[in-house]
C-alpha cells in the first residue's frame, strides 16, 4: 500500500474530489463520509497512544520477548500497538534509564519525555495540539489512522 501522509483539510478534499469524481465513481456519500472522518481525525487532541502502544492508562508499553513475560502481556502489546495513528516514532534513552525522549521520524521534534519521577508526559508545546498541528511534519500514518479516516 502507497504510504499516506498527514495533509491539509483542502489538499485532502481536493484529492478525494478527484479519486471519487474524476474516476468516474460518483458515490457522493464515500466523498462526503471521507471528508468528515478526516476532519474529525484531524480534529483529534494529541495523545501518547497515538506514537506508541500505551495500556489504558497512558502508560507506555514496551515489546517483551515472549518467552520473558508470558503471552498476557504479548497481547496487551500487540493491542496497545494496533491502536498507534502514526508510524516511525522512536524511544531513545538518555544518559540512562531514568530520561527518555519520544522522537519524531525525522527527529525535527521530541513528542513526549519521561523521567523517572513524573513517568511519561507530552511535551509543552504538542500537549496542546491537535492532530492537524502535525500536518508540517509531513508524518505518515498506520494502517488504523487509514481505517479511521475511511480510506
Amino acid at each position: 500500500m502507497e504510504a499516506i501522509k498527514l495533509q491539509s483539510m483542502t489538499d485532502f478534499v481536493l484529492e478525494q474530489r478527484m479519486r471519487i469524481f474524476d474516476e468516474k465513481n460518483y458515490e457522493f456519500s464515500d466523498f462526503y463520509k471521507s471528508i468528515t472522518n478526516y476532519a474529525k481525525f484531524l480534529k483529534q487532541p494529541l495523545q501518547l497512544g497515538f506514537f506508541v502502544p500505551c495500556d489504558l492508562e497512558g502508560n507506555v508499553l514496551e515489546e517483551v520477548p515472549y518467552y520473558a513475560d508470558g503471552i498476557d502481556k504479548i497481547e496487551k502489546y500487540k493491542k496497545a500497538r494496533e491502536k498507534v495513528l502514526f508510524k516511525g516514532f522512536e524511544i531513545h534513552t538518555l544518559l540512562n534509564d531514568e530520561t527518555k525522549r519520544l522522537t519524531s521520524p525525522n527527529g525535527v521534534f521530541n513528542v513526549a519525555w519521561y523521567n523517572s519521577e513524573k513517568g511519561w508526559y507530552l511535551s509543552n508545546g504538542v500537549s496542546k495540539m491537535l492532530v492537524e498541528g502535525l500536518i508540517p511534519y509531513e508524518i505518515e500514518l498506520s494502517e488504523t489512522a487509514i481505517k479511521q479516516i475511511g480510506l
